[in-house]
């Protein structure tokens, strides 16, 4: 099933073994170097204060591929914080492909 309710993330998924996928979303302007940074960091403040993060909920992030967000995430996501949350990142490609961190 998924949805889509204000304040605890752009899309939600519920998974077959329970759990809830929620999906905060941002999308950058095309072309637009230096915007990687604060897309991602608003995006996961809005996971952090749209609700009480329970076990059950995977929090993530969706965001436009770019090398930069390539380089964010992969380092944000060794970073103790992030790991103990479970934000992971989905990065969109501009041909549909997505990249899972």
């Amino acid at each position: 099933i998924i949805t889509s309710e204000a304040g605890i993330g752009d899309v939600n998924v519920q998974l077959l073994d329970g759990k809830k996928l929620y999906v905060e979303s941002k999308k950058g302007k095309e072309n637009k170097s230096g915007q990687e940074y604060p897309l991602m960091r608003e995006a996961i403040g809005q996971l952090m204060t749209g609700r009480e993060l329970t076990k059950d909920i995977i929090p993530a992030v969706a965001v436009p591929y770019s090398d930069k967000t390539y380089e964010l995430a992969t380092r944000w996501c060794e970073y103790s914080q992030i790991k103990k949350i479970g934000i992971r990142f989905i990065l969109v490609k501009a041909d549909g492909d997505i990249v899972m961190i």
